[in-house]
């Protein structure tokens, strides 16, 4: 015995309707929501990119401070008063250069496994 099916055959319209339909959903599937994703990881690269810069000045600003309150007494004349600038910016390019060394660093650097 064969089993026979009543079964309509979609018109062409339906198919095209349901094709296309199929198709804007993955298109958004793979577009949107990945850029929708990206853009929240940007945000907080961004707000901690800010965060790092202010924390950064602003530990600069105090070891400049420092520097001429309590170490510099005697840097007051001619170019030993930019002695304390030239520590702070020291500290700060150092403090870059730690940053960039790590960023160059690779997850097998670290001991980790790389997929």
């Amino acid at each position: 015995m064969t089993d026979t099916k009543n079964t309509v055959d979609p018109s062409p319209q339906d198919t095209f309707t349901e094709l296309r339909g199929m198709v804007t959903q993955y298109a958004k599937q793979e577009t949107v929501e990945p850029l929708k994703q990206l853009g929240t990881w940007a945000a907080w690269g961004l707000a901690g990119a800010i965060c790092l810069s202010v924390g950064g000045f602003f530990i600069a600003l105090g070891l400049l401070r420092f520097t001429q309150t309590e170490i510099g007494d005697g840097w007051t004349n001619g170019a030993e008063s930019l002695l304390p600038y030239a520590i702070a910016i020291g500290v700060l390019m150092i403090g870059i250069g730690l940053a960039a060394w790590g960023m160059k660093r690779r997850p097998a650097d670290l001991g980790g496994t790389s997929s």
